[in-house]
């Protein structure tokens, strides 16, 4: 009687929040659907939430306005999809005047609506159809406004040479009379986000106080209360200010809520396994919770359902890799995940504990070397032919190489536009568009010393940097998980990553900030927790003794004193603060060393003396490398952050009129699935649209993800799943996402993670009886190796050089002609032999301009040429137009001229990059 008493009061408690929440979308109905019609007075403050593309507000006539440019467009968050009356008042003076006074109203590709203005500040209601303002689901959709533009010009009292349409003074929505669809979605979205907010806070609330569990439906009700009323007031008297501040984000809502879900079992689950810890074996009082049980269900504790749920993985992530069927790759994923998640030795579960026996620490360096060797190998095969030319970017920086190469007094710490001196660089009427620290930029020089301007010779250093990344990624995995084995996965799965192998082969400085925040994390690792010897042998590296090293101010071991801590720590801060000069990427190397530092503070508080000393040691050897880098910070802050401003998401050219949070929603979305379903678009960092991880990385992501979840509060989780998220910070907070490039850092606490889910795996499946032979086992993971070798060299060496969308974006006719004429140069001891005649638009672009640095070429403007022709003088046509430009030189080159000569074929064999002609020289 008492027990089912009990039950019948819980599940009581436990409606009193679902009341709440159904309460709360009731009210939020009522009060969005007696909200007044949306009214924007243009040019008050507030009004770039809902416009774009308009110009600075002004005042006349009596009425505040913005004009109007060539791409301005409403976005008139809150709106419904219904069927709508979209008001509008301006002025039509300017189009009458101009003899176009008609206006159209653009939703994406189509018409939605035609008007003709009148003189005068009117008012227009134009009656639009559903679909022109929101979605179904009630997210805002930028309607444009298409006008005729002119240019207002110079006069007596000012310039201006804007692109005017028309001034707008008001604008504003009012929806038909229909269902109450629009109010009751909204409410949804909005109940959806409450319920997820106190779902979280009571899920941390049963961790922290897990003896107050019998209230906790009382706090939860509280925060739906307090919560709810501040929607509901929101609503009513700001719905339009609601719908910007929250608007549907279904990416973040519903993997939240996954998440939230996760949790709950595996929380359920621990209270499971404690309680039956509790109990006699047998005892009366043993009652397994309802959501662990046997079979392949989330208890499952066969090797059959772990068989099973990674046959289900293998199949759900081939869907999602081929972007078969994402929902049913996910849900597949979902469903195996949960099978091999079950029982007592089910995957993730002590997943940085367990492992077996590791590798012998001289097995395991030879093996990194090996793995070096392949890194240095992927990196540097065909240099001279992959990536087809230079980026124009490349070539800016192998123009400030140049500067630093050639000019002793010229040794910059920033490079931006207000700093440049064009006189001295030679650059002309070329100005260079760059901002970025120059400590990267210096190896490049010293390439350039050694083997000159050539497509390859720059490229060397930023694969060598690329490749030396797998020595401190294999160090730090090491460290951090205790395991070599991990370090060398971990370590194999970069060196082969066709994702870091594509940006490795650029003249880009990004490529030495993972190398040198990665040497400064393990060094800090490894100084902050007393020493390094102990680091790869101990997983709980700082209480693996009676006695923490940081607590007595020394090793355990002999002849290992403080020093070599210190030494650590020293070196490891000012790897940091090398690494935040290479990139902007950078900027986020302290902050990751200080997350590192934080969570080893918690792992082992009484130790913090120790602790404090080894900061302060690398503080300084922070302060020593950034020091130069703080300074031009200070002085030229403008300069120094005008690049990150320029891309940063949530500024309003980025936004254009999109609520903030349905942009982090999509950038969310966009990163949730690089991994697993499509990447960077852009050819230059990767395959377009191709997962960034291969196929046997993205499932060992996924097993990793898995272990972390089962190990959220392990302080190792703590240290990569934040790293991870730092890594990712670049690209998430930033236009054109996902970026290769701003999130490459990523990239290193990926494949640890995936390392670890391999591991696990391993684990799981060695305790749940699945034993195999050593020659099977060692068999499986050859397969394995040489499977993640193909797929990764064959999207780079195979998939990408025919691709238009990749090589094109490196300027092939440009680069190949400045590699061609410097070839020649280099082969006649540096200087040309002959005349060679280009266009004259070719020879200030900044890519021929780098190439062919210091050597006097001539130029031809249609038949115009710098100088007269010597008898063999050679002229270059680019591929695309050489019959064109060889008609118009036919005068010199002859009527029946015909090529000499061509250069490389486009890597598609669609033609050739150019063509060669010579004076005097007939078919």
């Amino acid at each position: 009687m008492g027990a089912g008493r009990a039950l019948r009061q819980g599940f009581t408690r436990s409606l009193v929040p679902l009341l709440l929440l159904g309460l709360t979308a009731l009210l939020l109905v009522l009060a969005l659907r007696t909200a007044p019609p949306l009214q924007v007075d243009v040019g008050d403050e507030g009004d770039l939430r809902f416009l774009s593309g308009f110009y600075t507000p002004e005042t006349g006539f009596g009425e505040s306005f913005r004009w109007s440019g060539p791409e301005a467009w409403f976005v008139l968050h809150g709106a419904p999809a219904d069927p709508t009356v979209f008001l509008l008042q301006l002025s039509g003076e300017r189009l009458l005047a101009q003899g176009a006074p008609e206006v159209a109203l653009i939703q994406g590709t189509s018409e939605v609506a035609r008007f003709a203005v009148q003189a005068g500040w009117r008012s227009y209601e134009i009656l639009l159809p559903s679909g022109a303002v929101a979605t179904p689901a009630g997210s805002a959709l930028p309607l444009a406004l298409e006008t005729a533009v002119s240019t207002p010009g110079a006069s007596d009292t000012a310039r201006d040479f804007r692109p005017l349409g028309l001034p707008v003074s008001h604008v504003g929505v009012a929806a038909l009379e229909g269902p109450h669809t629009p109010a009751l979605i909204r409410s949804l979205w909005l109940t959806w986000l409450l319920a997820l907010v106190a779902g979280s806070l009571a899920l941390l609330d049963a961790l922290l106080l897990p003896r107050r569990r019998a209230s906790l439906w009382l706090r939860a009700s509280l925060v739906i209360g307090f919560g709810g009323t501040i929607l509901i007031l929101w609503a009513a008297r700001d719905p339009f200010g609601l719908a910007w501040v929250l608007p549907p984000t279904p990416w973040i809502l519903g993997t939240g809520t996954l998440l939230l879900g996760v949790g709950l079992v595996f929380a359920l689950a621990g209270d499971a396994e404690r309680g039956d810890a509790q109990t006699p074996e047998g005892g009366a009082g043993k009652r397994p919770s309802p959501l662990v049980g046997e079979g392949l269900g989330v208890g499952g504790t066969s090797g059959f359902a772990l068989v099973t749920g990674m046959a289900l993985l293998a199949v759900a992530v081939g869907l999602l890799h081929t972007q078969t069927s994402l929902a049913g790759g996910l849900i597949l994923a979902l469903v195996a995940l949960m099978l091999v998640t079950g029982g007592p030795y089910g995957l993730g579960k002590d997943g940085w504990a367990h492992g077996g026996p590791d590798l012998s620490q001289k097995y395991a360096l030879l093996l990194l070397g090996l793995i070096l060797v392949l890194a240095i190998g992927l990196r540097l095969f065909r240099l001279d032919e992959m990536p087809f030319g230079l980026w124009r970017d490349e070539a800016r920086h192998g123009l400030f190489a140049q500067r630093i190469r050639d000019y002793p007094d010229y040794r910059p710490i920033y490079i931006a536009n207000e700093n440049l001196d064009a006189s001295q660089l030679d650059l002309n009427a070329a100005p260079l568009s760059i901002h970025l620290p120059a400590l990267g930029l210096y190896p490049f020089a010293l390439a350039l010393h050694l083997w000159g301007e050539n497509l390859w010779s720059m490229r060397v250093m930023s694969g060598l940097g690329g490749a030396l990344t797998v020595v401190p990624l294999y160090g730090f995995a090491t460290w951090l998980s205790g395991r070599r084995s991990i370090g060398l996965v971990a370590a194999f799965l970069l060196a082969v990553s066709s994702w870091h192998i594509t940006v490795s082969r650029l003249v880009f400085p990004t490529i030495f900030d993972p190398l040198l925040t990665l040497s400064g994390l393990w060094l800090l690792g490894l100084g902050l927790s007393g020493g390094g010897r102990t680091a790869h042998v101990y997983p709980p590296i700082l209480s693996h003794t009676t006695g923490s090293p940081l607590a007595r101010g020394t090793d355990a071991r002999p002849g290992h004193h403080r020093f070599f801590w210190m030494a650590y720590c020293l070196l490891g801060g000012a790897s940091i603060g090398l690494a935040m000069q290479t990139y902007h990427t950078g900027r986020l190397a302290p902050v990751a060393a200080a997350w590192l530092a934080l969570v080893l503070l918690l792992r082992e508080p009484q130790a913090w003396r120790g602790w404090l000393r080894g900061s302060l040691v690398a503080s300084l050897g922070l302060l020593l490398t950034v020091t130069p880098l703080l300074l031009f910070a200070l002085n030229q802050p403008e300069a120094f952050n005008d690049r990150v401003g320029e891309v940063f998401l949530l500024s309003d050219e980025a936004r254009q009129g999109a609520a903030p949070l349905e942009m982090l929603d999509q950038a969310f979305r966009q990163h949730l699935l690089m991994f697993h379903v499509q990447g960077d678009l852009n050819g230059r960092h990767h395959a377009p649209g191709r997962p960034m991880f291969d196929y046997v990385t993205g499932i060992g992501l996924l097993l990793g993800s898995v272990v972390l979840l089962r190990s959220v509060r392990d302080w190792r989780t703590l240290i990569v799943a934040g790293l991870f998220l730092l890594g990712l910070a670049p690209s998430a907070l930033a236009v054109d996402a996902p970026h290769g490039m701003r999130s490459l850092n990523a990239a290193a606490y990926g494949v640890i993670i995936a390392a670890l889910g391999w591991s696990a795996l391993g684990w799981s499946l060695r305790q749940r009886g699945v034993q195999l032979a050593r020659g099977m086992r060692r068999s499986i993971v050859a397969m394995l190796a040489s499977l993640v070798i193909v797929l990764n060299a064959t999207v780079y060496f195979v998939v990408m050089p025919p691709q238009r969308e990749v090589f094109l974006v490196f300027y092939p006719v440009q680069s190949q002609m400045g590699a061609y004429i410097r070839a020649v140069a280099n082969e006649n001891g540096g200087e040309l032999p002959r005349q060679i005649y280009v266009a004259e638009g070719l020879k200030n672009d900044q890519i021929f301009m780098f190439l062919t640095s210091g050597l006097h070429i001539e130029t031809f403007r249609g038949a115009s040429l710098s100088a007269p022709p010597e008898p063999g003088a050679l002229f270059l046509f680019g591929g695309y137009f050489a019959d064109e430009e060889a008609a118009v030189l036919a005068p010199i080159l002859g009527t029946d001229a015909a090529p000499t000569g061509s250069g490389p074929a486009f890597p598609d064999g669609q033609g050739v990059t150019f063509y060669m002609y010579e004076v005097g020289v007939s078919p």
